[in-house]
């Protein structure tokens, strides 16, 4: 149901607004972001959200779309919530990172820029993710050299 639906239905008098299925809007979400249809994913877990507003998972996914959208502000609240328990911390540190970034948070984006080289050091290479780490690190470090116009930089010291 729309967010028009919901609004509706509690303005009918509605006790409670129809039941969300969950499961279904998360795969429609999916479905929509997979086919690019920005617009389509950001009511699907908009949805999803208003019923488990804790979900990390949602949360990033949410903060993917609104960044596609154009819309980083709302893309970093997303991300940072999905920040806090997300089980793939180096995705979120990474789109996070690139976001503050873009933003011009420089400090912020500094931030998840060390939290991707610890989990690298922590793995000195010999983990399965790696190259993921790796690339997640020099991509960071890519969106903070383009604040000063530098181009070329890597994520090591």
């Amino acid at each position: 149901m729309s967010g028009f639906g919901v609004m509706a239905a509690m303005l009918l008098g509605c006790a409670t607004p129809p039941a969300v299925d969950v499961g279904a809007e998360f795969r429609r979400g999916m479905e929509a972001l997979h086919a690019q249809r920005f617009r389509e994913a950001e009511e699907a877990f908009g949805h999803v959200l208003a019923v488990a507003p804790n979900d990390a998972e949602t949360q990033y996914l949410m903060g993917y779309t609104e960044a596609a959208l154009g819309d980083l502000k709302g893309a970093r609240k997303h991300y940072e919530r999905a920040e806090k328990n997300h089980k793939d911390p180096v995705q979120v540190y990474r789109e996070l990172g690139i976001t503050y970034a873009k933003l011009g948070m420089r400090h912020e984006a500094e931030g998840q820029l060390e939290m991707l080289r610890l989990l690298r050091d922590a793995c000195a290479g010999t983990c399965s993710r790696a190259g993921f780490i790796a690339g997640a690190v020099d991509a960071v470090a890519a969106a903070i050299a383009e604040l000063d116009g530098v181009t070329g930089l890597q994520g090591h010291r």
